[in-house]
């Protein structure tokens, strides 16, 4: 029965999770909102929820240890910062292509001159939404976005003057709220230019 016996870690590998912040300049365990210790799982991977760590101004030391068998254990630690705020989840979808299509992996192959548009979308109200696009594309522009950079809706119009052929842009959609403590949340889909069409080779050969 596989869920009343686990497979072992992959190359007999055993995780071990420990976190770790300073009080009073001594390094203590870290302890969730109810004061009592945090249990961490002995996983490759580790998820910390929202709500696990109370926020605080100095970093929690997050420590793992690798062991297998006999050998010395290995570790990393990182920093963490927990901060009070409040992150929006944000996401995008394309509503409509002209000029291109969608590959499976969500990103977009499209002409030079092709037209996208995206469809950004929040899980909290008022959320505040930016556009953006990378490789010095200024979507603040209406040539390049006719519709705004600011809306759910962004419509963004390619150009042989701005994109270039073969090359990867980056759309990026941000978004905050309007209170003092809020986060920014964000999310990305990728767009490759049409190439231009390259040349073949040949050569001769004689017939009898």
């Amino acid at each position: 029965d596989p869920d009343a016996d686990p497979p072992p870690s992959p190359q007999g590998l055993k995780y071990e999770w420990v976190c770790t912040y300073l009080q009073a300049g001594v390094s203590v365990p870290c302890r969730g909102p109810d004061s009592q210790p945090i249990a961490w799982p002995s996983t490759e991977a580790l998820t910390v929820a929202a709500g696990t760590l109370p926020a605080s101004a100095i970093p929690y030391t997050f420590t793992l240890i690798v062991t297998k068998g006999s050998r010395a254990p290995g570790t990393f630690s990182v920093p963490v910062t927990v901060v009070n705020q409040v992150i929006p989840a944000v996401g995008l979808a394309v509503s409509a292509i002209t000029g291109g299509y969608q590959m499976e992996d969500g990103s977009l192959y499209v002409n030079q001159d092709a037209k996208v548009t995206f469809a950004g979308f929040s899980d909290t109200p008022n959320t505040n939404l930016a556009w953006s696009v990378d490789g010095g594309v200024d979507a603040t522009v209406p040539a390049v976005a006719p519709l705004g950079y600011t809306a759910p809706t962004f419509v963004l119009q390619l150009s042989p003057g701005v994109f270039q052929r073969g090359a990867r842009y980056t759309v990026k959609l941000t978004g905050s709220l309007p209170v003092s403590n809020s986060g920014q949340g964000f999310t990305t889909g990728g767009l490759l230019i049409n190439s231009p069409p390259s040349g073949g080779g040949f050569r001769a050969c004689v017939l009898d």
